[in-house]
């Protein structure tokens, strides 16, 4: 295999890269479709996103043979939000980014360390975001956490006692409401507290096996765990109703800001941003295993 050495040419070594969200990030939620409706891609500066949707669909009726059928009146409206734009620069020794284009480094594995590390570090923050992100009181367009609002509905608190039963009527709720629920969204630590939940005879609420799977499945819908879901935290989603904006990722290279440490500077930058169509769509259920203990059967 024979070595390229570059010689600057822009048009053979480029220093600007777009790369799909779902490829840079791909286990970012805001790109889970079980999560979430991708509906844009955001392009410019301080972008706002429109998405038009049918807040009530028209009335079909029983006609008469003959008569005229009316038409039907079906109510628009559009959910709009802003974007954040995310950037980050990492500064890596020339040698090993060399190593990085190359790909081909096997005994120091520096290009799939990078590449994960970079790639790690984006996924954490759209998901802490996408999750987490406060509620802005002067500009109504900036998007809010899913975690951190308070429009969605509260399912209550999971106990020794209520065992699952909040979790149940939650989804039972948010379906009334017009939902079609995909996933249930929880922390590692959260899902390990409901694998403790048991019966007063000490048999545990949730079959076992489910720790089994990538994708374990509770009261029917697949369960997401993420770090960044707050603490004793469950999201109850349903994808259409959570529409979001992701742009392509841009990945620029500069030699000239480390010039004098012979470094390589990396530029990434994107732009996200998301909605509730219907707010009672979505619930938030908690955890607090430290409450009174089930006397039940």
């Amino acid at each position: 295999m024979s070595d390229t050495i570059t010689n600057g040419l822009k048009s053979y070594f480029q220093d600007t890269n777009f790369v799909p969200a779902i490829e840079a990030a791909p286990d970012a939620l805001i790109l889970n479709p079980l999560l979430t409706t991708l509906a844009a891609t955001p392009e410019g500066d301080a972008t706002r996103v429109r998405i038009p949707f049918i807040s009530e669909d028209p009335t079909a009726a029983v006609v008469a043979e003959g008569a005229e059928i009316q038409a039907g009146d079906p109510k628009l409206a559009e959910v709009a939000f802003g974007t954040l734009k995310v950037g980050l620069i990492h500064r890596v020794s020339n040698e090993a980014y060399r190593s990085v284009a190359a790909g081909q480094n096997t005994d120091n594995p520096t290009s799939e360390q990078l590449t994960e590390s970079l790639r790690r570090s984006i996924t954490a923050k759209l998901d802490a975001l996408f999750l987490n992100e406060a509620k802005d009181a002067e500009n109504v367009a900036h998007p809010v956490g899913l975690a951190q609002r308070d429009d969605i509905i509260d399912g209550g608190t999971i106990t020794p006692k209520t065992l699952l039963t909040p979790l149940i009527d939650a989804i039972a709720t948010i379906s009334d409401n017009g939902a079609s629920p995909t996933a249930i969204l929880t922390s590692n630590s959260a899902w390990a507290k409901l694998l403790k939940l048991a019966y007063a005879d000490g048999r545990p609420v949730i079959n076992p096996d489910a720790q089994t799977e990538a994708i374990p499945q509770l009261l029917g819908l697949p369960v997401v765990r993420n770090a960044a879901v707050p603490a004793d935290t469950l999201l109850v989603l349903d994808a259409a109703n959570v529409v979001a904006a992701a742009s392509d990722i841009d990945v620029e290279t500069s030699t000239d800001a480390y010039f004098g440490s012979d470094c390589t500077a990396i530029r990434i930058l994107s732009r996200i941003g998301w909605d509730l169509v219907r707010p009672k769509r979505t619930a938030r259920v908690k955890i607090n295993l430290a409450a009174a203990a089930s006397t039940g059967k």
